[in-house]
């Protein structure tokens, strides 16, 4: 019986962060796992107690959970993502913590009856693995809007542009303890990787001012990092309310991308912002970025008249900044740490400024 409760709780919230009714994604998944612990129960499983077999029992029920929360996926239909809100009332944390509670009570109970402390040192990874997914997506649900976050904080924005296809690529999460807790939910974000504005949110938000960005409208919850303004009507609209944050913005920071609305916004930003403001960033080393997204990324820029057809692909770990005419330079190239991106960008700003001081005065 427990372990039906315990697929019904992660198909319902797998299924419900990823746009699915939970109910039924947790009712399916436990008639797809009932099927196939009969099944398999039938023919493969040793009932002995002896230390292998209970370990065999563990390994395919975990087989069982994985499969039928994707069989279930598959089978049922998903909801529209692009027109549905990015957040849901369900209880990702009180699912988590029934997980955590459950990997402490099953784990200690079959060590007590079975002697078996492989397999409850199993169970107890597995379901507090499992608690700590369902915490990674409650920080998800709970994370600020950009709206929100706005109305909180004085400071002009820093909006942050990137392709939607680009913000998929992800790097490693920075070495913590936390990490390799299986119950936190920074274990799932180190197994997944982070995106670059997740790298960089905290310092940047800390040292600049609100950290903005468009959300992707296929994003299921909020992703982690620069704090998502989500648009479901029509391009007139998200462009508008691109050009209302752009100029907001103290500080616009740019990723390479290759999107047709990416190279929109680089135009806006070339006719309507100065360019002491603007800022092009190349994730670290680690990231998986893809070979052809510097020439096609220049290309987007020369298109908006950028000067940047003397700039030779500076590498991972880049920060790149404008003159006065919008000619670009590298302020900093091999860059790993948001730190050290922060303050390539206080430097330069600072430079700029008193360089711009000194021009009016000679003039």
């Amino acid at each position: 019986m427990m372990d039906m409760v315990i697929v019904f709780l992660a198909g319902a919230a797998i299924g419900r962060a990823r746009g699915y009714p939970a109910p039924v994604v947790g009712v399916t998944t436990v008639l797809l796992f009932m099927a196939f612990s009969v099944f398999v129960g039938a023919n493969f499983i040793d009932e002995s107690e002896s230390l292998s077999g209970t370990i065999s029992k563990i390994i395919l029920a975990g087989i069982f959970a994985v499969t039928t929360v994707s069989i279930a996926l598959l089978l049922l239909r998903k909801r529209d993502v692009r027109t549905r809100p990015k957040s849901t009332p369900f209880p990702f944390r009180l699912i988590g913590l029934l997980f955590i509670l459950l990997s402490i009570i099953i784990p200690f109970a079959a060590s007590l009856v079975t002697g078996a402390s492989a397999g409850a040192a199993a169970a107890f990874i597995a379901l507090s693995a499992a608690g700590g997914y369902c915490f990674m997506l409650e920080s998800q649900k709970r994370a600020k809007g950009a709206r929100e976050l706005l109305a909180s904080d004085p400071r002009p924005p820093v909006v942050y542009l990137r392709s939607f296809e680009c913000g998929e690529i992800r790097g490693p999460l920075p070495v913590t303890f936390r990490a390799f807790l299986p119950w936190h939910r920074d274990f799932f974000r180190k197994l997944t990787g982070i995106t670059f504005d997740d790298l960089i949110a905290t310092h940047v938000q800390r040292d600049f001012g609100p950290f903005i960005a468009l959300g992707d409208p296929e994003d299921d919850l909020p992703e982690p990092g620069s704090a998502k303004l989500y648009v479901n009507e029509s391009t007139t609209a998200w462009m508008n309310i691109a050009v209302e944050l752009l100029n907001k913005a103290g500080l616009i920071l740019v990723s390479e991308g290759a999107t047709p609305g990416l190279g929109w916004e680089l135009g806006y930003i070339r006719n309507n912002c100065s360019p002491e403001r603007v800022f092009l960033l190349i994730p670290p080393q680690g990231f998986k970025r893809k070979e052809w997204i510097w020439p096609r990324f220049t290309r987007l820029l020369s298109a908006a008249s950028y000067g940047v057809r003397h700039l030779q692909d500076p590498g991972a770990g880049a920060v790149i900044s404008f003159d006065a005419d919008w000619c670009a330079y590298v302020c900093l190239t091999d860059a790993t740490r948001s730190e050290e991106y922060v303050s390539a960008i206080q430097a330069t700003r600072k430079f700029l400024t008193s360089s711009n001081q000194v021009a009016a005065q000679d003039s």
